[in-house]
């Protein structure tokens, strides 16, 4: 049995411009209807269906042009039904998202830029020995 965390578990993305991925714990082939909602409290809703792993890919093109990026703030997810009928709206009954075995009601997510330095060859060590 999974603990139990009523909360959101935080997540931090690396920012690729392509698909999100977020873990549910779902059983693989669930069709589930998500919402997002960002810090101004705008709401996007969809579906998808819950992959092997029990992570769901939601596309970025679905969205506005630039609204993922790393300067964006948090990301509000969650699940709030399953099935192949579109449930009603607002989403109401929260389906409890089971990571790492603990359930949480919910993701917080942002991105992140992870900036490689290329061609490095030998380690910098800085000179310590002058004040």
């Amino acid at each position: 049995m999974a603990d139990i965390c009523k909360g959101c578990f935080n997540l931090i993305l690396d920012y690729c411009g392509e698909n999100i991925t977020l873990p549910t714990g779902l059983a693989e082939g669930t069709k589930v209807w998500w919402e997002i909602t960002d810090k101004f409290g705008e709401v996007w809703r969809g579906s998808a269906i819950v992959d092997d792993e029990g992570e769901i890919d939601i596309e970025v093109d679905q969205f506005p042009e630039g609204l993922f990026n790393p300067h964006a703030g948090n990301f509000n997810f969650i699940i709030g039904a399953e099935g192949d009928d579109a449930p009603s709206l607002p989403l109401c009954d929260i389906i409890d998202l089971t990571i790492c075995g603990t359930e949480y009601e919910c993701i917080t997510f942002s991105f992140t830029k992870t900036n490689y330095v290329e061609d490095i060859t030998e380690p910098y060590y800085p000179d310590t020995t002058t004040p």
